[in-house]
């Protein structure tokens, strides 16, 4: 084969791109979503971020603006307290655990996640008086 004109070698194209496939595919049933991410319909608090301040500061500044990230959705248990050892949803960034979501809100959200594997939604970070902390957008689920 000849050389290029700028004389580098080039690698024969094997084929088309290949992109990675979406993290979860949500039943029918479920909220509509974009691009593989849960639409964000409402707000929901995530608890235990205090335990995981390492993970957060090294995607968040202090003193910058809220960071968005996307974060994925995990069935668990709750890690202590009253509820220790019940079921939990865990929340992860870049698959670390990050902090979980509330007893009554991993109730409404066990569903779509047991169905659905692990599942991904938009959040932001902040910095505050409390340390770091993470806000996710979640799909209004009954």
């Amino acid at each position: 084969m000849p050389a290029p004109p700028h004389g580098r070698p080039v690698a024969p194209r094997v084929g088309p791109p290949t992109f990675p496939k979406p993290l979860a595919v949500v039943p029918p049933s479920a909220p509509a979503r974009s691009g593989g991410i849960l639409a964000p319909d409402r707000e929901v608090t995530v608890t235990r971020e205090e335990d995981h301040q390492d993970v957060l500061a090294f995607h968040h500044r202090p003193g910058a603006g809220p960071t968005p990230v996307v974060v994925e959705l995990w069935s668990s248990t709750d890690t202590r307290g009253e509820y220790g050892g019940d079921y939990a949803v865990e929340v992860r960034l870049d698959g670390r655990r990050v902090g979980e979501l509330t007893r009554a809100m991993s109730a409404r959200y066990r569903s779509l996640v047991e169905v659905a594997g692990p599942v991904r939604c938009r959040g932001v970070i902040a910095y505050g008086s409390r340390g770091f902390r993470i806000d996710l957008r979640r799909p209004d689920v009954a």
